[in-house]
């Protein structure tokens, strides 16, 4: 959706990512959140190679459907706080 197919590390910091941010990202593999504290509603809806994710700390929100249809998610590195 937003021309991000050659990418498979993604390291983001922005304190809120947007409804539909990265929505259908279909070769988004790895996934760092760095400064995050909000993840919109379906953020990552359908990134079906999305295997893995590391959640920052300070994060306080994960919205509607976030990572729904994420098919191939299988590690979710949950923050400390």
């Amino acid at each position: 959706m937003l021309g991000l197919s050659i990418w498979s590390i993604l390291r983001i910091t922005y304190s809120l990512l947007l409804t539909v941010f990265f929505s259908y990202c279909i070769n988004l593999n790895n996934l760092t959140l760095n400064g995050i504290n909000s993840i919109g509603d379906f953020a990552f809806y359908g990134c079906t190679s999305l295997a893995s994710i590391v959640l920052p700390n300070g994060l306080t929100e994960i919205s509607y459907s976030a990572f729904a249809h994420c098919t191939s998610l299988a590690s979710i590195k949950l923050p400390n706080t």
